[in-house]
């Protein structure tokens, strides 16, 4: 008798809990169809960079990814952002790079900003790997092709891969990336 009670009490606690998680599904599934356009969009924006400045600087690049590219660049820059991984804002960069292929050395970085860009130094001699603090943590990409070229007045326009693959997964509701806005990010 007392083992019908226990059974029929974690059948009740089960169905209730399956209850919660159902509708805790289901409002997930209403922010993805509430916000599905504001994401589509930002997916959208995700796919480039477009960064202009001016400043003391001169410098001219060609990249297919960060492990094969060509040019270099010397000077310091004020900048405004519409840059990788939804930095948008301005900044100040500073130093100097040189790439030929795969190899080269680099002393740059981006020294202030406004808050929605991140700061960041490069310090580097060789191959650029891929498991470089720099690229984990966002602040620049890997993967981009592109470019960059000007003296005086400068600016860089970058195509990003895995953005483009995660506008395209977003078409159909999927998340490549997790960067999609829910609810609780404008809380």
């Amino acid at each position: 008798m007392a083992m019908k009670k226990f059974l029929m009490i974690l059948g009740v606690a089960g169905i209730l809990f399956a209850g919660a998680g159902a509708k805790a599904d289901t409002n997930r599934v209403l922010e993805k169809i509430a916000l599905y356009p504001v994401n589509l969009v930002l997916d959208a924006l995700d796919m480039f960079s477009l960064n202009i400045g001016f400043g003391p600087v001169a410098g001219a690049e060609l990249q297919a990814t960060s492990a094969v590219w060509v040019g270099g660049r010397a000077g310091m820059s004020w900048m405004m952002y519409k840059a990788y991984n939804r930095q948008y804002g301005f900044g100040t960069e500073d130093g100097w790079y040189w790439e030929f292929i795969s190899v080269g050395e680099e002393n740059f970085g981006i020294l202030e900003s406004t808050s929605l860009v991140n700061k960041y130094t490069e310090v580097r001699t060789g191959f650029p790997e891929p498991f470089n603090p720099v690229y984990r943590s966002g602040n620049r990409d890997y993967w981009a092709f592109g470019g960059s070229l000007g003296g005086i007045i400068i600016g860089d326009f970058y195509i990003h891969p895995i953005d483009i693959a995660d506008f395209c997964t977003g078409i159909f509701f999927y998340d490549l990336k997790g960067d999609d806005l829910m609810f609780d990010d404008f809380r």
